[in-house]
């Protein structure tokens, strides 16, 4: 975070010292806005970023994560009494914390989930219009027939990894169910 932080210094000085409309200027903008939003999505700490950790040393806490998908767990599982017997061996400091790290878990979930359904899911639609658009109304030798090429690259891309991630997570966990019987 040290070097975000001097990185995001040096764009403000671009800022300052160049002209309004520069180039420069919009890059360094763009660049310090993406640095501080960097910067915020570290305080997302239930994706365990490192200020999860710094968490975990602050609360002398040897599972926060685990801990607080246990009382999770223990209030919603198919499984409720082996978690709540789990739940109740621990000692109250980690409970304490537990607790505190489940609801902020839970909350923090769920501004993701409206973020991506209010920004994200909006602009993906946005993207994918734009793109289908391009590529229907301009040949192949027009620069925005292949700029709407790279969209449906990319996003093509992405879906195939997040398909084999998902078939490969799969995988892994037939593997240790089975390795468990």
């Amino acid at each position: 975070m040290a070097l975000d932080v001097t990185l995001i210094l040096i764009c403000l000085l671009v800022q300052l010292s160049l002209q309004e409309h520069s180039v420069f200027v919009s890059i360094a903008r763009l660049t310090a806005f993406l640095l501080v939003t960097g910067i915020l999505g570290q305080f997302m700490f239930f994706l365990r970023t490192d200020v999860y950790f710094i968490l975990i040393n602050a609360t002398n806490s040897s599972n926060l994560y685990g801990n607080g998908i246990l009382f999770l767990k223990s209030i919603a599982s198919r499984n409720r009494k082996e978690n709540r017997r789990l739940w109740s061996e621990l000692p109250k400091t980690e409970k304490s914390a537990s607790l505190w790290f489940s609801l902020i878990y839970v909350l923090g979930i769920g501004i993701l989930l409206a973020l991506f359904v209010i920004f994200t899911f909006p602009a993906f639609l946005f993207v994918v219009s734009r793109a289908y658009h391009e590529i229907s109304s301009y040949s192949m030798t027009h620069y925005l027939f292949w700029d709407g090429m790279a969209s449906f690259s990319v996003i093509a891309i992405r879906l195939i990894l997040l398909l084999v991630g998902s078939r490969n997570r799969l995988m892994d966990r037939k593997k240790r169910l089975q390795s468990e019987l």
